[in-house]
């Protein structure tokens, strides 16, 4: 399976499931997810291509700890 057919598939579930993978808890796989999305190439596509996805990775970017993270990395 291509890297595409994977990225499709986590949108799909979370259009059914979301707004994170487990439902309405957020759990590591979604921080974990968060990881992969921001070193995917280039950055930004997925975004434009998976709607489920990036309402995921918003609400993930915004919990505090995950946000403290991200400003201390200068990613934010």
């Amino acid at each position: 399976i291509r890297i595409d057919g994977v990225w499709t598939n986590l949108d799909q579930a979370l259009g059914r499931r979301g707004p994170y993978l487990l439902g309405e808890r957020c759990s590591a796989a979604d921080i974990y997810m968060h990881m992969l999305y921001t070193w995917y190439e280039p950055p930004g596509s997925l975004a434009t291509r998976y709607a489920n996805l990036k309402r995921c990775m918003n609400l993930v970017a915004e919990r505090p700890a995950v946000k403290r993270m991200l400003q201390q990395n200068d990613m934010a």
